[in-house]
Protein backbone atom coordinates (compact mmCIF):
# COMPACT_ATOMS: atom_id res chain seq x y z
CA UNK A 1 0.00 0.00 0.00
CA UNK A 2 3.09 2.16 0.19
CA UNK A 3 1.84 3.81 -3.17
CA UNK A 4 -1.07 4.93 -2.62
CA UNK A 5 -0.16 6.00 0.62
CA UNK A 6 2.12 8.28 -0.70
CA UNK A 7 -0.69 9.47 -3.83
CA UNK A 8 -2.81 10.08 -0.47
CA UNK A 9 -0.55 12.11 0.78
CA UNK A 10 0.37 14.26 -2.10
CA UNK A 11 -3.55 14.64 -2.74
CA UNK A 12 -4.06 16.08 0.61
CA UNK A 13 -1.24 18.49 0.76
CA UNK A 14 -2.92 20.14 -2.25
CA UNK A 15 -6.00 20.25 -0.28
CA UNK A 16 -7.58 17.68 -3.05
CA UNK A 17 -9.46 15.86 0.00
CA UNK A 18 -8.55 13.86 2.57
CA UNK A 19 -8.12 10.06 3.65
CA UNK A 20 -11.52 8.41 5.27
CA UNK A 21 -14.05 11.12 4.49
CA UNK A 22 -13.37 11.81 0.36
CA UNK A 23 -11.08 9.99 0.16
CA UNK A 24 -10.58 5.71 0.04
CA UNK A 25 -8.39 3.66 -1.30
CA UNK A 26 -8.17 -0.20 -2.04
CA UNK A 27 -11.75 -2.29 -3.64
CA UNK A 28 -13.19 -3.37 0.14
CA UNK A 29 -13.43 0.56 0.69
CA UNK A 30 -17.16 1.59 2.20
CA UNK A 31 -17.96 4.98 -0.08
CA UNK A 32 -20.59 7.32 1.73
CA UNK A 33 -23.79 7.51 -0.48
CA UNK A 34 -24.98 10.60 -2.56
CA UNK A 35 -21.25 11.86 -1.65
CA UNK A 36 -18.06 13.44 -4.52
CA UNK A 37 -15.40 10.77 -3.48
CA UNK A 38 -12.41 9.77 -4.52
CA UNK A 39 -11.23 6.09 -4.42
CA UNK A 40 -7.70 4.87 -5.47
CA UNK A 41 -7.14 1.46 -6.51
CA UNK A 42 -3.96 -0.78 -7.13
CA UNK A 43 -3.49 -2.25 -10.48
CA UNK A 44 -0.91 -4.37 -11.82
CA UNK A 45 1.96 -1.74 -12.81
CA UNK A 46 5.15 -2.67 -14.72
CA UNK A 47 8.32 -4.62 -14.00
CA UNK A 48 10.76 -3.01 -12.04
CA UNK A 49 14.27 -1.58 -12.70
CA UNK A 50 17.68 -2.44 -11.66
CA UNK A 51 20.57 -0.51 -12.58
CA UNK A 52 24.50 -1.01 -12.16
CA UNK A 53 24.71 -0.43 -8.28
CA UNK A 54 21.00 -2.57 -7.15
CA UNK A 55 20.97 -6.14 -8.60
CA UNK A 56 20.14 -7.81 -5.60
CA UNK A 57 17.26 -5.47 -5.88
CA UNK A 58 15.09 -3.52 -7.62
CA UNK A 59 16.25 -0.01 -7.58
CA UNK A 60 13.55 1.53 -8.79
CA UNK A 61 9.53 -0.09 -8.62
CA UNK A 62 6.63 0.78 -11.48
CA UNK A 63 3.14 0.15 -9.55
CA UNK A 64 0.13 1.76 -11.10
CA UNK A 65 -3.52 3.15 -10.01
CA UNK A 66 -6.60 3.43 -10.65
CA UNK A 67 -8.09 6.85 -9.82
CA UNK A 68 -11.99 7.25 -9.88
CA UNK A 69 -14.14 10.12 -8.72
CA UNK A 70 -17.76 9.33 -8.36
CA UNK A 71 -20.74 12.86 -7.29
CA UNK A 72 -24.06 13.04 -8.00
CA UNK A 73 -23.50 14.70 -11.05
CA UNK A 74 -21.15 14.98 -13.76
CA UNK A 75 -19.51 18.51 -12.86
CA UNK A 76 -19.26 17.55 -9.76
CA UNK A 77 -17.66 13.96 -10.65
CA UNK A 78 -15.35 15.53 -13.62
CA UNK A 79 -14.06 18.37 -11.39
CA UNK A 80 -12.84 16.18 -8.48
CA UNK A 81 -11.47 13.82 -10.74
CA UNK A 82 -9.27 17.03 -12.69
CA UNK A 83 -8.33 18.17 -9.29
CA UNK A 84 -6.44 14.53 -8.67
CA UNK A 85 -5.21 14.68 -11.88
CA UNK A 86 -3.42 17.90 -11.81
CA UNK A 87 -2.31 17.17 -7.93
CA UNK A 88 -0.43 13.45 -9.60
CA UNK A 89 0.61 14.85 -12.57
CA UNK A 90 3.20 17.18 -10.81
CA UNK A 91 4.93 14.43 -9.24
CA UNK A 92 8.49 14.60 -10.54
CA UNK A 93 11.97 14.10 -8.75
CA UNK A 94 10.49 14.48 -5.41
CA UNK A 95 10.81 12.34 -2.00
CA UNK A 96 7.22 11.66 -0.87
CA UNK A 97 7.85 10.18 2.62
CA UNK A 98 10.83 7.86 2.49
CA UNK A 99 10.50 7.22 -1.26
CA UNK A 100 12.20 9.20 -4.20
CA UNK A 101 9.73 9.60 -7.15
CA UNK A 102 11.27 10.25 -10.54
CA UNK A 103 7.59 10.42 -11.84
CA UNK A 104 3.93 9.22 -11.61
CA UNK A 105 2.45 9.63 -15.22
CA UNK A 106 -0.99 9.60 -16.18
CA UNK A 107 -1.40 7.27 -18.68
CA UNK A 108 -5.02 9.25 -20.08
CA UNK A 109 -6.87 12.38 -18.81
CA UNK A 110 -9.95 11.84 -16.74
CA UNK A 111 -12.87 10.43 -18.73
CA UNK A 112 -16.15 9.15 -17.92
CA UNK A 113 -16.18 5.86 -16.46
CA UNK A 114 -20.39 5.15 -16.16
CA UNK A 115 -22.06 5.18 -13.31
CA UNK A 116 -21.46 2.82 -10.18
CA UNK A 117 -24.26 0.77 -8.35
CA UNK A 118 -25.62 3.67 -5.98
CA UNK A 119 -26.47 5.20 -9.60
CA UNK A 120 -23.17 7.94 -8.90
CA UNK A 121 -21.29 8.93 -12.09
CA UNK A 122 -17.75 7.96 -12.35
CA UNK A 123 -14.70 9.90 -13.82
CA UNK A 124 -12.02 8.69 -13.78
CA UNK A 125 -7.62 7.40 -15.26
CA UNK A 126 -4.59 5.26 -14.03
CA UNK A 127 -1.05 6.54 -13.03
CA UNK A 128 1.88 4.58 -13.40
CA UNK A 129 4.41 5.89 -10.85
CA UNK A 130 8.16 5.31 -10.69
CA UNK A 131 9.91 5.16 -7.33
CA UNK A 132 12.83 4.36 -5.35
CA UNK A 133 11.74 2.52 -1.90
CA UNK A 134 12.96 3.06 1.31
CA UNK A 135 10.49 2.92 3.42
CA UNK A 136 10.75 -1.15 4.36
CA UNK A 137 13.85 -3.50 4.39
CA UNK A 138 14.89 -3.18 0.76
CA UNK A 139 18.63 -2.87 0.66
CA UNK A 140 19.75 1.02 0.92
CA UNK A 141 21.17 2.24 -2.57
CA UNK A 142 21.87 5.66 -3.97
CA UNK A 143 18.73 7.70 -4.51
CA UNK A 144 19.04 9.75 -7.20
CA UNK A 145 18.30 13.62 -6.24
CA UNK A 146 19.39 15.31 -10.03
CA UNK A 147 21.44 14.88 -13.13
CA UNK A 148 23.43 17.83 -14.42
CA UNK A 149 24.24 15.43 -17.43
CA UNK A 150 27.74 16.60 -19.78
CA UNK A 151 29.69 15.26 -22.94
CA UNK A 152 32.44 13.18 -22.65
CA UNK A 153 33.69 14.79 -25.71
CA UNK A 154 33.30 18.72 -25.46
CA UNK A 155 36.39 19.80 -24.61
CA UNK A 156 37.12 23.47 -22.41
CA UNK A 157 40.33 25.45 -22.38
CA UNK A 158 40.40 27.69 -19.60
CA UNK A 159 41.94 31.02 -20.01
CA UNK A 160 44.03 30.59 -16.73
CA UNK A 161 45.10 27.48 -15.03
CA UNK A 162 42.58 26.36 -12.50
CA UNK A 163 40.32 29.21 -13.77
CA UNK A 164 36.37 28.24 -13.97
CA UNK A 165 34.25 30.13 -16.37
CA UNK A 166 33.36 33.02 -14.47
CA UNK A 167 29.29 33.37 -14.35
CA UNK A 168 26.11 31.92 -13.77
CA UNK A 169 24.83 31.72 -17.80
CA UNK A 170 24.27 28.48 -19.28
CA UNK A 171 27.43 28.77 -21.69
CA UNK A 172 29.53 29.07 -18.09
CA UNK A 173 28.43 25.47 -17.78
CA UNK A 174 29.67 21.88 -18.67
CA UNK A 175 29.12 21.90 -22.31
CA UNK A 176 25.32 19.92 -22.99
CA UNK A 177 24.85 19.92 -19.03
CA UNK A 178 22.01 21.58 -17.59
CA UNK A 179 21.04 23.50 -14.09
CA UNK A 180 18.72 21.46 -11.02
CA UNK A 181 16.31 22.85 -9.14
CA UNK A 182 16.81 21.49 -5.80
CA UNK A 183 15.54 22.48 -1.92
CA UNK A 184 17.20 20.07 0.74
CA UNK A 185 14.23 20.68 2.91
CA UNK A 186 12.25 18.38 0.77
CA UNK A 187 15.41 15.03 0.92
CA UNK A 188 14.54 12.70 4.10
CA UNK A 189 16.74 13.19 7.24
CA UNK A 190 18.06 10.00 6.78
CA UNK A 191 21.40 9.64 4.35
CA UNK A 192 24.25 11.92 3.04
CA UNK A 193 24.15 13.80 0.13
CA UNK A 194 26.92 13.17 -2.45
CA UNK A 195 28.09 15.17 -5.72
CA UNK A 196 29.81 12.55 -8.52
CA UNK A 197 31.32 12.58 -12.09
CA UNK A 198 33.20 11.60 -14.89
CA UNK A 199 35.80 13.53 -16.53
CA UNK A 200 38.95 13.25 -18.89
CA UNK A 201 41.67 15.81 -20.33
CA UNK A 202 42.47 15.82 -23.96
CA UNK A 203 46.19 15.29 -23.66
CA UNK A 204 48.50 14.62 -21.22
CA UNK A 205 50.04 17.08 -19.05
CA UNK A 206 46.48 18.33 -17.11
CA UNK A 207 43.97 17.28 -14.51
CA UNK A 208 40.61 17.77 -14.84
CA UNK A 209 38.71 19.56 -11.56
CA UNK A 210 34.51 19.59 -11.76
CA UNK A 211 32.57 21.76 -9.52
CA UNK A 212 29.44 22.20 -8.19
CA UNK A 213 27.76 25.38 -7.76
CA UNK A 214 25.02 27.31 -6.96
CA UNK A 215 23.88 29.34 -9.52
CA UNK A 216 23.10 32.49 -7.17
CA UNK A 217 27.24 32.15 -6.08
CA UNK A 218 28.04 31.00 -9.55
CA UNK A 219 32.00 31.64 -9.05
CA UNK A 220 32.03 29.77 -5.42
CA UNK A 221 32.31 26.28 -5.66
CA UNK A 222 30.28 24.33 -3.06
CA UNK A 223 32.45 21.04 -3.37
CA UNK A 224 34.95 20.11 -6.35
CA UNK A 225 36.89 16.68 -7.66
CA UNK A 226 39.79 16.48 -8.78
CA UNK A 227 40.79 13.93 -11.26
CA UNK A 228 44.36 11.95 -11.85
CA UNK A 229 46.43 14.08 -14.15
CA UNK A 230 46.92 12.51 -17.60
CA UNK A 231 43.44 10.61 -17.59
CA UNK A 232 42.75 10.63 -21.15
CA UNK A 233 40.58 7.92 -21.18
CA UNK A 234 37.89 9.05 -18.49
CA UNK A 235 37.65 8.50 -14.49
CA UNK A 236 34.67 9.01 -11.63
CA UNK A 237 34.75 10.65 -8.84
CA UNK A 238 32.48 11.06 -5.57
CA UNK A 239 33.16 13.65 -3.28
CA UNK A 240 32.87 13.94 0.99
CA UNK A 241 29.18 14.71 2.10
CA UNK A 242 27.66 17.77 0.57
CA UNK A 243 25.53 20.37 2.52
CA UNK A 244 22.97 22.34 0.68
CA UNK A 245 20.39 24.55 1.89
CA UNK A 246 16.57 23.87 2.91
CA UNK A 247 15.66 26.72 -0.17
CA UNK A 248 14.74 26.33 -3.99
CA UNK A 249 18.08 27.16 -5.45
CA UNK A 250 19.35 26.52 -9.19
CA UNK A 251 22.79 24.30 -9.37
CA UNK A 252 24.78 24.21 -12.09
CA UNK A 253 27.96 22.11 -12.70
CA UNK A 254 31.54 24.10 -14.13
CA UNK A 255 35.06 22.23 -15.50
CA UNK A 256 38.49 23.43 -15.51
CA UNK A 257 42.12 22.01 -15.88
CA UNK A 258 45.15 23.33 -14.95
CA UNK A 259 46.49 24.12 -18.42
CA UNK A 260 45.33 26.64 -21.08
CA UNK A 261 46.22 24.79 -24.00
CA UNK A 262 44.86 21.21 -23.17
CA UNK A 263 40.83 20.77 -22.35
CA UNK A 264 38.70 19.55 -20.12
CA UNK A 265 35.65 17.49 -20.66
CA UNK A 266 32.87 16.20 -17.75
CA UNK A 267 29.72 14.20 -18.32
CA UNK A 268 27.59 11.85 -15.89
CA UNK A 269 27.35 14.44 -13.91
CA UNK A 270 24.76 14.41 -10.52
CA UNK A 271 23.70 14.42 -6.78
CA UNK A 272 22.58 10.86 -5.19
CA UNK A 273 21.80 10.54 -1.73
CA UNK A 274 23.01 7.55 -0.19
CA UNK A 275 24.15 6.05 3.47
Amino acid sequence: MSFLNDLVSVLEDDSVGEWGTDIFTGTRAILPPRTTTLQLIETGGTAPENTQNATAAPAFLQPSAQVVARGTTRVLAEQMAYRAFISLYGIRNRFIGLNWYQKVRPLQQPGDLGLDDNGQIKYGFNVLGKYNRRGDSAPMIDQLLGVFGGDAFSFITPASSDAYPAGATFDKLVPNSWPVLLDSARFPTVGHVFFEGNARVSGAGARAKVALVALDAPDTPIVELTFTADEVIGERKRSTAVSLPASDKLYGVKITCNSTTIGAAAWGCRLVRTT
